[in-house]
């Protein structure tokens, strides 16, 4: 009789791990509405905290650029992020297809 209990209790809970539905979005190229893409300049601050009331810890400036361009006479959308900690600079640059966002070139430094 237990092993029957067992064996149904490990089916409900092997159903209930199943039954929920995955939480991906995927985005395709038809999704995005380039018309909507706004060239210019953000800037926000990054931070960690290891618990609530506990201090801001790494804060972090991040400054993100963006705007149209032509590349090889094709136009593209060029957005470049500069995050900032501390002494030390990370910056990246990359150029997308309008089209479709699909990467021309990507630097970093």
């Amino acid at each position: 009789m237990k092993k029957i209990l067992l064996l149904i209790i490990t089916l409900l809970f092997s159903f209930y791990s199943f039954a929920q539905k995955p939480d991906t979005v995927f985005i395709k190229p038809s999704d995005l509405i380039i018309k909507n893409f706004k060239p210019g300049n953000i800037k926000y601050v990054v931070f960690y905290k290891k618990a609530h009331g506990k201090p801001a810890e790494r804060i972090m400036l991040v400054n993100i650029k963006t705007d149209f361009l032509n590349y090889n006479n094709n136009p593209a959308l060029s957005i470049t992020q500069q995050w900032e900690i501390d002494t030390v600079v990370h910056t990246a640059h990359t150029i997308f297809k309008a089209k479709d966002f699909s990467t021309l070139v990507h630097d970093s430094w």
